[in-house]
């Protein structure tokens, strides 16, 4: 009897505690699918030189690809409560951009992608922003 007792309690507890776990937070549909253009980092247009800096993310994996500017990147995305996002193990291709001031501006583009901790997102614009205020302001291409 106190073995069946015990067996009971634990798919209990087992059950309960499934109840109280809290569900990933997903990806908004209007992200995955599209290819986002960046439209301004920090205020400014980017220099583009060729092809436009691009973002997009894969949810089947919890991912992220684009183009810098000079180099492809990718790496991962992580959710976390209401609209804040981080993304982690970003690696790029090793490019070298010719023209002025491109390189400079992908690294800083960069940078940010590394230091973004929250998002907002609306019908046509998609921003990312720094614990430090700085934004990436990316449309739908």
């Amino acid at each position: 009897m106190a073995k069946r007792t015990t067996i009971v309690l634990f798919f209990a507890l087992l059950i309960l505690s499934a109840c109280s776990a809290t569900a990933a937070p997903t990806l908004p549909p209007d992200l995955a699918g599209t290819t986002w253009h960046l439209n301004t980092i920090d205020g400014n247009p980017p220099i583009v030189h060729g092809q436009p800096l691009e973002l997009s993310f894969d949810p089947d994996n919890g991912s992220i690809a684009g183009f810098g500017g000079c180099n492809r990147f990718s790496g991962n995305y992580h959710l976390s409560g209401d609209n804040q996002i981080t993304f982690t193990q970003l690696s790029t291709t090793l490019r070298e951009c010719i023209p002025s001031g491109v390189m400079e501006q992908e690294q800083h583009f960069f940078n940010l992608l590394r230091d973004v901790t929250n998002y907002t997102l609306t019908p046509t614009t998609f921003t990312l922003q720094t614990s430090a205020g700085e934004t990436l302001i990316f449309v739908r291409s």
